[in-house]
């Protein structure tokens, strides 16, 4: 958890580059739970589950987000939902 409150105006104005892409020497100090946190302060979310085995997604980094299939976290889970809804 980081130890400030940190808002996304904080983010646009000292973590990004003119590109909107975060300015890697400048989160450097922020390990990789941290930076999940700043993606989901910036984006206005927060951290992704599968929505089939409820396990958390997996996070890329700051400018990719999560890794998804289709909004699950892999191809097996996405087809297991699927065959579920059929059988019902």
């Amino acid at each position: 958890m980081l130890v400030k409150k940190i808002t996304k105006e904080y983010i646009q104005n000292n973590l990004l580059n003119k590109t909107g892409k975060i300015n890697s020497s400048k989160v450097s100090k922020y390990n990789k739970k941290e930076m999940e946190e700043l993606y989901c302060i910036y984006h206005n979310t927060k951290p992704k589950t599968c929505p089939y085995c409820k396990e958390p997604s997996k996070f890329i980094n700051f400018n990719k987000g999560y890794k998804s299939y289709k909004g699950y976290c892999s191809e097996k889970c996405f087809f297991k939902s699927i065959t579920l809804r059929l059988e019902n």
